[in-house]
């Protein structure tokens, strides 16, 4: 049985100069200094960091050797952003050296991602992954198994394939598309399943999505 969690709670991150890169931090990212407990404050050099929903916590030390080259497919924290062209602009301003990718899936929709780094060369991905479904794999291959006519990603999000700049549409409810997408597949599996010959087992012994398993990911 998997460990019950609820969130990602903080990321640690070893900085050279605690006070550049919180204040890095606080100006390309939004994060806010808060208070750490009074031990700390005695016995260690750094600071606590929040922002979104989650922490940043700075230790003063030194960091490990990291490349100087941007290289999207090395370890990286992401967030998602609410303008991308405003995301850009931020960071041509502040002359912070980024890389930009486009992740296409088949003409429907589109990631848009800058990769850049933090004053100690950790990497920071700012994405539009929103528009991108989490339906869980498991659950689509137990409605394919057992013969259910699926709904395509595709025709769920055919209004992206619209989209001309590079900002995501905030118009469009892509939470409610990705539940709207889960809800058909779990349907079809259901009538599929109940169109089975008696003795014929499925392949998964449930196909409930669960809520915890619609969380949004980026890449």
């Amino acid at each position: 049985m998997a460990l019950r969690l609820k969130s990602m709670n903080h990321v640690s991150r070893v900085c050279s100069d605690v006070a550049t890169t919180k204040t890095f931090y606080e100006n390309v990212l939004g994060f806010v200094e808060v208070r750490r407990p009074s031990q700390l404050e005695e016995s260690l050099n750094g600071c606590w960091l929040f922002g979104y929903g989650m922490g940043i916590h700075l230790i003063g030390g030194e960091p490990p050797e990291r490349p100087v080259y941007l290289n999207p497919k090395l370890d990286h924290i992401s967030f998602q952003c609410e303008s991308f062209a405003e995301v850009v602009e931020v960071l041509t301003r502040d002359q912070i050296p980024f890389v930009r990718e486009v992740i296409r899936h088949d003409g429907v929709y589109e990631i848009n991602q800058v990769f850049f780094h933090d004053p100690d060369r950790n990497m920071i991905e700012i994405c539009t992954c929103e528009c991108m479904p989490t339906t869980p794999l498991r659950e689509l291959m137990t409605a394919k198994q057992l013969g259910a006519d699926i709904p395509i990603i595709e025709e769920m999000f055919e209004t992206v394939s619209a989209r001309s700049s590079m900002d995501t549409v905030d118009a469009v409810d892509f939470h409610g598309m990705e539940h709207a997408l889960m809800d058909s597949t779990v349907r079809a599996s259901e009538e599929a399943f109940a169109k089975q010959p008696l003795g014929v087992a499925p392949h998964c012994n449930s196909v409930h999505v669960r809520p915890e398993a619609s969380g949004r990911a980026c890449s």
